[in-house]
């Protein structure tokens, strides 16, 4: 039997709240949760106001705690970091967040603009820690998907140099001129 279950039950039985916190070990808050439809509605409506003003604290929260299918690949490798909690993580970002990976500077309060990256993947090792954390645009994001930094550097650098040995057949005929950093030094 389930704790609404229950509760719902002991409640038909006409006892208080108070009772049935002190016979299952729960708050009156829980028993007013599933006792009560309205209180329901107003929670689901505080939680998401809440997630709406602290966008950076939801995506913090998705960031130590992944949902979905690589659930117990994430808990093996992640690690309990004190340091990784919201106040380090703004003074990591600063005053002018910026994606660390392309520069472009981001408004932590339209949260469809940015994630919070693994900077050396889950998959490869890396760890839940406030270092392995960054500021990341999210087609950034889309693009370096779990590739390492110098995976993605490589593969930016294969990309332009393709682009700069003549069109592709895609194209109107005419090369695009890529000046990077990235082709002079090689």
């Amino acid at each position: 039997m389930t704790l609404r279950e229950k509760i719902k039950e002991l409640r038909l039985n006409g006892k208080t709240y108070d009772e049935i916190a002190t016979e299952l070990r729960c708050s009156k808050g829980t028993i007013s949760y599933h006792c009560n439809e309205n209180v329901k509605y107003k929670t689901s409506a505080r939680r998401q106001r809440w997630r709406h003003k602290n966008t950076l604290a939801v995506k913090l929260g998705n960031f130590i705690h992944p949902n979905g299918k690589k659930r117990k690949l994430y808990r093996a490798n992640g690690t309990k970091d004190p340091n990784l909690n919201l106040t380090e993580l703004t003074k990591k970002i600063g005053d002018n967040p910026r994606c660390y990976l392309t520069g472009d500077v981001i408004n932590l309060n339209n949260p469809q603009e940015y994630s919070l990256d693994h900077i050396v993947p889950l998959t490869k090792g890396g760890q839940n820690t406030l270092e392995n954390c960054g500021l990341i645009s999210k087609n950034a994001n889309v693009f370096k998907s779990d590739l390492l930094l110098e995976d993605v550097y490589r593969l930016c650098e294969k990309i332009l140099r393709y682009k700069k040995c003549g069109p592709s057949p895609q194209s109107s005929g005419e090369p695009t001129v890529y000046e990077t950093v990235a082709l002079t030094k090689s």
